[in-house]
């Protein structure tokens, strides 16, 4: 494999995003798997699965209503760093007023940047 050049994502780096059936279209790829049991009809698919409308046609018979699909990271590791940096500002400015020794605030707030991280 190749090195990424200086300020390029590495390859390949995904990120998730979440979307409501009515926005999923063929050619997506699911991030996470679904699994649903509708009417004592197991159904399953796992992470990685492209999207067809045949695929889309038996996820919308199951009722399922939002996906997971893999987006491809565009920025750069630069630009990804300054996102940290204010999430991570946003997130402080949150919890500024909650104990950051307490577990459950630690633990809290770590869940927290790990979505603003994965999700967005």
């Amino acid at each position: 494999m190749t090195q990424p050049m200086s300020g390029d994502a590495p390859f390949p780096m995904k990120r998730v995003r979440f979307v409501s059936i009515l926005e999923s279209e063929p050619g997506m790829v699911l991030a996470l798997p679904v699994t649903r049991v509708h009417e004592h009809r197991p159904f399953h698919l796992p992470a990685g699965v492209t999207l067809t409308a045949e695929v889309l046609a038996q996820v919308r018979s199951h009722h399922v209503n939002c996906l997971a699909i893999e987006v491809q990271e565009v920025r750069s590791l630069h630009s990804i760093g300054e996102d940290l940096v204010r999430e991570d500002a946003r997130i402080d400015a949150v919890f500024a007023r909650l104990d950051r020794q307490d577990p459950v605030v630690a633990k809290l707030r770590a869940a927290v940047m790990e979505y603003r991280l994965c999700f967005n």
